[in-house]
């Protein structure tokens, strides 16, 4: 027994040193991230890059494929430039395409999904890595928007007011966008960090590319986000906003014979009411549902 001593405690000696020396999981890489440019002046929303900030903003072009193969080349060059002001957010995309003319593009209303090229942005503005906002166009300028929440579920239910404007030209096609901060929620901080991510889909080759890549192998969405940062200084935004509307309708009646008309008109309107920077209210007064909401062709 007192031979066996030492040798048992040789061996515990040798497990120990080498868990000691065990290396140490490394820790995940940094979100990929951009510093967004102070536009002195703001950008036109006409879906061309002549703009003053857009000669001098730096393009994003490390974009990669994540659908159908992820990190694989992409079929054709994507640029990205974002600048933004006191109470805007602006993306400039240039979706770079040898062949014009057969870039896939349809007229349809809004937040309809049509079968054709599109490209995305994707802003997590509230920078929780759960929620965010996504707002989509296609060539002929069908706009699309969404909120996220659960890091990927999506609520086509909500609509913003933002403006974006494309254009087909002999390098392929653009998408300028204005978003305004009013429709995004963000802290009380004076320097501010938003996630963000480009998605493009070149719909003839059923491929998507994204800045910085979108891991389908990898759980989770908006907390895969890029960063934007170097926001400074962003305004208070309005706390209420007033979208009234007004209903006119006109039914034609047969009385002996004689065809007459009667006129309706109704008033309604939606209200945005910023309760906080991150807290949102909406009411809507609605004197009709039937002809306002449920009607398809409202």
């Amino acid at each position: 027994m007192i031979v066996g001593l030492p040798i048992l405690a040789a061996v515990t000696l040798v497990f120990q040193d080498a868990t000691s020396q065990s290396p140490r999981p490394a820790p995940p890489p940094a979100p990929a991230s951009v510093k967004a440019m102070r536009a002195a002046q703001p950008p036109t929303i006409d879906g061309r890059d002549d703009d003053a900030v857009w000669r001098d903003a730096r393009p994003i072009t490390e974009f990669q494929e994540w659908r159908p193969n992820e990190g694989g080349p992409p079929k054709f060059a994507t640029e990205t430039k974002i600048a933004y002001d006191a109470g805007n957010l602006y993306v400039f995309v240039r979706a770079f395409d040898p062949h014009p003319d057969s870039i896939i593009t349809v007229l349809a209303r809004r937040d309809y999904f049509t079968p054709s090229d599109m490209v995305w942005l994707f802003v997590d503005s509230y920078h929780d890595r759960r929620t965010g906002f996504e707002f989509g166009v296609n060539p002929s300028g069908v706009k699309l928007d969404a909120q996220i929440y659960n890091d990927g579920n999506e609520d086509f239910a909500w609509d913003a007011v933002w403006d974006v404007a494309t254009s087909i030209d002999s390098l392929g096609w653009t998408a300028e966008f204005r978003l305004p901060l009013s429709q995004l929620p963000y802290g009380r901080q004076r320097t501010h960090t938003f996630g963000f991510t480009v998605d493009r889909d070149i719909y003839r080759y059923s491929q998507r590319v994204s800045w910085p890549l979108i891991r389908q192998s990898q759980a989770g969405f908006v907390s895969q986000f890029g960063e934007v940062d170097g926001l400074e200084d962003l305004e208070a935004p309005r706390r209420l906003e007033a979208s009234p509307y007004f209903v006119t309708k006109n039914v034609s009646q047969i009385s002996s014979n004689v065809l007459g008309r009667t006129q309706d008109v109704t008033v309604g309107g939606d209200f945005k009411y910023r309760v906080a920077s991150n807290l949102k209210l909406d009411a809507t007064i609605n004197p009709d549902f039937g002809q306002v909401e449920a009607d398809p062709g409202c």
